[in-house]
């Protein structure tokens, strides 16, 4: 064999430094980061956007009044009964919601002048008109 046929059976071989090069520059296009056009997209986010993606915070203290919920109220007792309401269910039978809550209708029904046998319209009726007098004493 001549030194050129050597050369060309050898070529086939063996890549050329050309075609090493070509390779290389190949996978430094398949490995380099998205286009920039892209990031331009995402780096100028509208305002709609910004609130419609942000995740809500959980709230922190006391949570708002709703108006379908009953009335809820704390207190705090005094000292000199502090013993008799932890040991009240067990006394009473009743829960201490309860408990309040039947010591204030008794005062209720009492200040408005009701009494056992009055129905709901009459105990409305007498509060209704109990309210008119306290705010004309005013």
């Amino acid at each position: 064999m001549k030194k050129n046929e050597t050369n060309k059976a050898i070529e086939g071989l063996f890549p050329t430094l050309e075609e090493t090069l070509e390779e290389e520059q190949v996978r430094e296009v398949e490995t380099q980061p998205p286009i920039e056009e892209e990031k331009k997209e995402e780096t100028k986010p509208q305002k709609n956007d910004i609130i419609n993606n942000q995740k809500k915070k959980k709230a922190i203290g006391r949570p708002r009044i709703n108006p379908e919920e009953n009335y809820k109220i704390t207190f705090i007792v005094d000292s000199e009964i502090e013993d008799y309401m932890k040991q009240q269910p067990y006394i009473t039978m009743e829960s201490r919601k309860d408990y309040v809550n039947r010591l204030i209708k008794e005062d209720f029904e009492k200040r408005i002048g009701a009494t056992s046998q009055d129905d709901e319209n009459s105990i409305q009726r007498k509060w209704i008109e109990y309210k008119e007098r306290v705010r004309g004493s005013f």
